[in-house]
């Protein structure tokens, strides 16, 4: 299994974390260079979560709130639905590869890496990768590159964000909002 970041270099999170429940010091979901990656990283990470990030029912939501996108995900019951905003703008410019458009020779499900990590000693407890359906892949795909051909606002997208909270305070009321929802394939 191929762990596309480095362990000792779990990168700073550039937006609000919209974390509910267990004890989340973060939850951060990337898209850089192609690679789809959703780092989990919770204070005090016990066997059930272990067992649930790599082998529970993985279930995946996309809220689209443009210019802001918010990925939610859970993992059996030991990991409730947490979310995690995205933001094409704070990628370095380096690392940004716009998605395959639908239909394209090169489009593919996205297969994403998830990562537990210990926040006390930054150890990465549990690793998994899943893969999307089609239609979802499409349609967070089709999201990214959207965000991309907008140009960036920082307050138009903490306007979205607060617009958002308000109307869905917990991740599980932003699922029942999200433009597109799947199960995380093996």
């Amino acid at each position: 299994m191929t762990i596309i970041s480095q362990p000792t270099q779990v990168r700073a999170s550039r937006v609000p974390t919209l974390a509910h429940g267990l004890h989340f010091e973060d939850i951060q979901y990337k898209y850089f260079r192609r690679e789809h990656e959703l780092i989990l990283t919770l204070r005090g990470v016990e066997d059930q979560q272990v067992v649930a990030v790599t082998r529970g029912e993985a279930e995946f939501a996309l809220v689209d709130e443009s210019p802001l996108l918010v990925l939610c995900a859970r993992f059996g019951i030991a990991v409730p639905w947490v979310a995690s905003p995205f933001c094409w703008h704070h990628t370095p410019s380096k690392e940004r590869v716009l998605p395959p458009a639908p239909g394209s020779e090169d489009e593919a499900r996205i297969q994403m890496q998830i990562l537990l990590v210990e926040a006390e000693d930054k150890t990465i407890r549990a690793s998994r990768c899943v893969t999307f359906s089609l239609d979802f892949t499409r349609a967070l795909n089709e999201a990214i590159r959207e965000q991309a051909r907008l140009p960036f606002d920082p307050r138009g997208q903490e306007r979205s964000h607060e617009k958002l909270r308000r109307r869905c305070p917990t991740p599980e009321s932003m699922v029942a909002y999200a433009a597109a929802r799947t199960p995380g394939f093996p």
